[in-house]
């Protein structure tokens, strides 16, 4: 197959020892260009003997690649190949020196050529199966040394990435397991290496059953602890996720998820990876979110399962004087709401039904000492109740998720000060709360955190609050942006359905860029939500929707196009500002040309007449002189101007000087005040002349025209996405015969 580009490159061959510029023919084949090649640098040919690989460049990670008729497109001009033997020839040499009755150079020389070409595709077809049955054979003699070992690892794990080997026998499978679990002190590469073949057969073979029965987490875990190898430590995390992601049943998967979700596991991570000195790596960053984004899935069932209050529960406002919920009370709500599997139980104080979809049904039954502790009349004054009228004032059904219900009654254990301003800044309804509650919990899971979503292969972005453990994350996550957000209403002004709206857009802004902060612990996380006010996220919006208007003015074509149709009409709108501005005339300096300085208190005028003829000028009331436009030959700019002298010792203002020549050999010469005069009276000058503007200002002002006039003509399309390609011409139609019917 010939390469679709056609064409020569110059790229720089290495051969027999030297290096040579060379011509490459794109339409000619690669066998043709070897035997070119061949004779250029006295190499004897021999049909398949040869090949060429393409070298790195600085930038690029260092792999070994043939160029083959089908990537030959990869070769560019400036870059370097290298004359090598043939995949089939290299394949050949290496398997024969793979046994253990060769030389130990021989046998060296095998396993690290082994290593670097198994990266190719092409020598590893070449190469299967019998080079993975002599890698096998010299594993189980034990003969290796700890490099050749780790290189003879190498070469397994590139042909399972190159998709040629997709199964291991148990032996090996075994062996590997071995070197991970093993208490004896093994070489960190060999340890990485092992870690990560077994993640690639993994996900070579689709499923982790097999790796699950063969190694258990509790086995891996203490790999994190090498603070010293963060390669380990992101080969053993990656491990872990991918056991947790290709898992074929939902029940060991679970437990996976489990399992990572503990508190020795997240402690390990937080503790030899997260707080420490070292900077985290991107690769490392990368599996600390892939890990951060499976556990939080197992809050996907909490958030799923749909609590429907068929009425309103007790109000919740006299908690405002309760006591502290007592031990005996919390067991019976544990009891009560958390256990799961449970038929219909009730009490005298509670009703909960579980129906067959598990969904929980809290009927009116459940009294507000159960769920907030008991009190005496006497506790609470009389005003901190709602009325029972005011509690039946919303007559629709509410609908809250477990994962809310169970962050309520975190906040309200752990945060009850802050739960009673909640609640009053809710006009006293527990209903708005729970709705409240319900869509910053939205927020946190879809829209922040975004809980079920399949992890992106590039992102690094790790949240270290995931793994801080002193706290339960999303329970605590809530509570403080339910303070947060009534903050932000109260600085929002918040009153209408709409506001409120807008208040949950910034709350999501504030808590996505404080997230993104990555602080350790919630305290940073405050500190950083007291950075983020409102008029911040505000200022924050208004940059942006600057930026982005400024790259569609700038890239888009229609938009582009729509520019360079407008540029001549502009031009015209500033060659009238400039001629305009001198018939309204300026005020200069008188220049004392002998002495090269201004004279003090003294100036002159000048102007264009309205007919565009003749320029007047005159001193201080005196007689007006004229200068007629058709009799000026020539205009000079800085030290050309006969006015002015250049002097070491005194700096003049050469660079504001102008001069309009004449025929006569005479000149009317001017020093303009500030560099804007200067600029519109030369543009001016050069119109009247016929010639073009080239002041500095001129492209300044033709862009601020054109920009301001786009923003007019775009005011319709805000919001509307323009698109690149305008829409295609319709057809012609058959036939031009067109007619009118006339219409009574």
């Amino acid at each position: 197959m010939q390469s679709p580009s056609g064409g020569v490159v110059k790229v720089a061959i290495q051969a027999n020892n030297c290096a040579v510029l060379f011509r490459l023919e794109q339409d000619q084949s690669l066998e043709k260009v070897i035997e070119e090649i061949c004779g250029q640098c006295n190499v004897t040919y021999e049909k398949g003997k040869f090949a060429l690989q393409l070298l790195p460049l600085v930038s690029e990670t260092e792999l070994f690649v043939y160029i083959t008729e089908f990537n030959r497109y990869m070769i560019k001009n400036g870059r370097e190949l290298r004359l090598v033997y043939s995949p089939p020839l290299l394949a050949k040499m290496i398997k024969d020196k793979l046994n253990a009755q060769v030389s130990i150079e021989n046998l060296s020389w095998a396993l690290k050529k082994s290593a670097i070409c198994s990266t190719d595709a092409t020598f590893c077809k070449e190469f299967y199966p019998s080079g993975y049955t002599a890698l096998r054979i010299l594993l189980n003699e034990s003969l290796l040394t700890k490099d050749l070992y780790k290189k003879a690892l190498k070469t397994i794990l590139n042909l399972i990435k190159s998709n040629y080997l997709k199964d291991l026998d148990r032996d090996f499978l075994l062996q590997l397991k071995n070197i991970i679990v093993s208490d004896q002190q093994i070489e960190e590469g060999i340890i990485e290496t092992a870690l990560e073949i077994l993640e690639a057969i993994i996900l070579t073979s689709g499923d982790s059953e097999f790796m699950t029965k063969l190694i258990k987490l509790d086995e891996l875990v203490h790999h994190i602890w090498s603070r010293d190898s963060p390669t380990v430590q992101s080969n053993t995390i990656a491990l872990m996720n991918v056991m947790a992601l290709k898992s074929s049943k939902v029940k060991t998967q679970k437990l996976i998820l489990q399992t990572m979700d503990s508190k020795v596991y997240k402690d390990n991570i937080y503790i030899n990876i997260i707080t420490t000195d070292s900077v985290v790596s991107p690769n490392l960053a990368h599996v600390l979110y892939v890990y951060q984004s499976l556990i939080l899935t197992l809050a996907k069932e909490r958030y799923r399962n749909i609590i429907k209050k068929e009425s309103l529960l007790p109000d919740l406002i006299p908690c405002l004087k309760a006591k502290t919920i007592e031990t005996k009370v919390k067991n019976e709500i544990e009891a009560e709401f958390f256990k799961p599997g449970r038929g219909s139980k009730s009490s005298q104080s509670t009703n909960v039904i579980y129906n067959d979809e598990d969904d929980v049904s809290l009927t009116p039954s459940m009294s507000s000492s159960v769920l907030y502790g008991s009190q005496s009349d006497e506790e609470v004054d009389d005003t901190v109740f709602i009325q029972e009228t005011k509690r039946q004032e919303s007559k629709k059904d509410t609908y809250v998720s477990q994962l809310t219900f169970d962050c309520i009654f975190y906040f309200y254990n752990n945060h009850r000060d802050d739960y009673k301003i909640a609640l009053l800044d809710d006009g006293n309804n527990y209903s708005n709360l729970f709705r409240t509650c319900e869509q910053i919990v939205q927020i946190i899971c879809l829209k922040v955190l975004r809980i079920g979503n399949i992890p992106e292969n590039n992102e690094t972005n790790y949240c270290p609050l995931v793994f801080f453990t002193a706290y339960p994350f999303l329970e605590e996550l809530f509570s403080r942006t339910v303070n947060l957000l009534h903050k932000t209403k109260r600085e929002m002004k918040a009153k209408s359905s709409s506001d409120v709206e807008k208040v949950f857009q910034v709350l999501q802004r504030q808590l996505g860029e404080a997230l993104a902060s990555q602080p350790l612990n919630f305290d940073q996380l405050e500190a950083v939500l007291g950075t983020l006010s409102y008029w911040a996220v505000r200022s924050q919006w208004q940059e942006e929707l600057i930026e982005r208007e400024r790259h569609t003015l700038a890239n888009s074509p229609a938009i582009q196009e729509l520019k360079r149709s407008l540029q001549g009409e502009t031009k015209e709108l500033v060659k009238k500002q400039r001629l305009q501005f001198i018939k309204n005339g300026t005020e200069f300096p008188v220049w004392n040309s002998q002495r090269n300085q201004r004279v003090k208190n003294k100036t002159w005028f000048a102007l264009l007449t309205p007919n565009e003829k003749v320029i007047q000028y005159y001193e201080n009331e005196g007689e007006v002189s004229q200068l007629m436009v058709q009799n000026i030959s020539a205009l000079l700019t800085g030290r050309r101007c006969p006015h002015i002298k250049y002097s070491k010792s005194r700096p003049t203002n050469g660079e504001l000087a102008f001069s309009l020549m004449t025929d006569e050999e005479s000149s009317l010469d001017f020093i303009a005040p500030t560099q804007e005069i200067y600029d519109h009276w030369t543009d001016a000058i050069n119109i009247l002349l016929g010639k073009e503007m080239k002041s500095l200002s001129l492209k300044r002002d033709m862009n601020c025209l054109l920009e301001m006039e786009l923003r007019l003509r775009l005011l319709d399309t805000d919001g509307i996405d323009l698109p690149n390609d305008p829409p295609p011409i319709p057809l012609d139609p058959p036939n031009y015969d067109f007619s009118i019917s006339n219409v009574e």
